[in-house]
């Protein structure tokens, strides 16, 4: 799944090759041919089916606001009340979550369900967790991605913060860049946070997890990410400030 929608990824960013489709296709049909031969249900199937849904649903929105608001270098700031397919970075798993698959038919097939607590429970952590790395991502390639024609969460609150109706891609990535990191990377900041505090919650809430370090050390680098960013803020701050007074 990884390498398919890897290619996927460059041919619709305009940089990968089309020779390489038949590779991708394949690759996609082994994924589903491993899932399904596991015969693990009627439950299972619809869960699968549910989450393959959702993470094209959630590539496919991404897509059109990208072409929505992003055109020949032009940002358009989106309209007052528009949403976002994982607006305020609630959904963002849902590109995801597919790698998750592994564990969660480990649980289906030593007879859980997933409407079971247990399910749920693991189910959560890895979408905290997921949701966590997604965003944490995109915190750090909104430029990139803007650079290739996407519109990723963040650059999309970017857009949504800033005042100016109309962003030029090659001469106000500045005025951009100031928008993120006065009025965007704070509130992401603590979203990071709650995300990890959820998929760390969702953890230790879980009777089936026996020893949760090992999961555990997945969140260590967010969590180090997180204090990277909160440093950077507020030394901007203090220098902004120390700014001001030799101003005025």
């Amino acid at each position: 799944m990884w390498l398919a929608y890897k290619i996927y990824d460059n041919l619709l960013d305009n940089e990968g090759e089309n020779i390489l489709l038949p590779i991708a296709n394949l690759a996609f049909k082994n994924f589903l041919t491993i899932y399904q031969n596991l015969s693990l249900g009627v439950k299972w199937d619809k869960f699968f089916s549910r989450l393959l849904v959702d993470l094209e649903n959630y590539n496919y929105q991404e897509l059109k606001n990208s072409q929505n608001y992003l055109k020949n270098s032009i940002l358009m700031r989106p309209p007052r009340g528009a949403t976002r397919h994982g607006a305020e970075f609630r959904n963002l798993h849902e590109k995801s979550l597919a790698h998750a698959l592994g564990p969660l038919a480990i649980l289906i097939y030593q007879g859980h369900r997933p409407n079971d607590k247990e399910f749920k429970k693991i189910l959560n952590f890895f979408r905290g967790y997921l949701n966590a790395r997604q965003l944490d991502d995109d915190l750090h390639d909104w430029p990139n991605d803007l650079g290739r024609g996407r519109i990723n969460s963040v650059g999309y609150y970017i857009l949504k913060s800033g005042q100016q109706k109309k962003f030029n891609l090659k001469t106000d990535l500045k005025i951009l860049k100031k928008i993120f990191f006065k009025q965007a990377l704070g509130p992401i900041s603590q979203k990071l946070i709650k995300l990890i505090n959820s998929a760390e919650s969702a953890l230790h809430g879980s009777n089936l997890i026996k020893q949760p370090e090992y999961l555990k050390q997945f969140l260590e680098p967010l969590k180090a990410s997180v204090k990277k960013a909160e440093s950077e803020h507020k030394e901007l701050n203090l220098l902004l400030r120390d700014y001001k007074k030799l101003c005025s």
